[in-house]
């Protein structure tokens, strides 16, 4: 049962610091930084206001969360904390960049599914991210690679989850 709680804080604050950015994006806020990255190499839709927004509502989501939930980041403090905030944020871009790369090469338009294997390009979009915060996670929390492999596996049906229900109450235009 602790593994489950254990699993549930680590998604917690990245699935609150991901519904956050999505609010951003939607209503526009901090427009000023809505400047992409490269059209070119990743589209519209990869952004500074990304890059700059996740690392800052990670850093914030975990020292908030520190006050209120006992977790296995909760024994970090000061620098650790923020470091590990700052590095799951920008792990989170980070790792969706090969994926946009690819689909922008393959002609698949900003934030739509591939019309070509859409189930593995939809698995593809929630893990990438993910993939990038477990890594970063590993880095500041000992645990099996089993104990990883199950964050992944559920951290990316939750992502999934939270995209479907996001996309039901109209904050994101697209389910997957």
């Amino acid at each position: 049962m602790s593994t489950i709680i254990d699993l549930m804080h680590l998604i917690f604050p990245v699935a609150l610091a991901g519904i956050a950015h999505m609010l951003i994006v939607k209503y526009e806020i901090f427009y000023f930084l809505k400047i992409p990255i490269s059209i070119h190499l990743f589209g519209k839709n990869k952004t500074w206001r990304g890059i700059v927004m996740l690392p800052l509502l990670m850093v914030a989501i975990l020292h908030l969360a520190t006050l209120v939930i006992t977790s296995p980041w909760s024994e970090l403090r000061g620098g650790e904390l923020t470091l590990l905030g700052f590095l799951l944020g920008f792990g989170y871009i980070l790792f969706e960049l090969p994926n946009s790369f690819i689909k922008r090469r393959l002609q698949i338009p900003e934030g739509k599914q591939s019309p070509v294997c859409p189930s593995i390009f939809s698995f593809i979009d929630q893990a990438d991210s993910v993939l990038g915060c477990i890594i970063v996670y590993s880095l500041f929390l000992p645990h099996s690679l089993n104990f990883w492999f199950g964050a992944f596996l559920i951290g990316t049906l939750m992502h999934l989850i939270l995209n479907y229900v996001t996309f039901l109450l109209k904050i994101r235009h697209e389910k997957y």
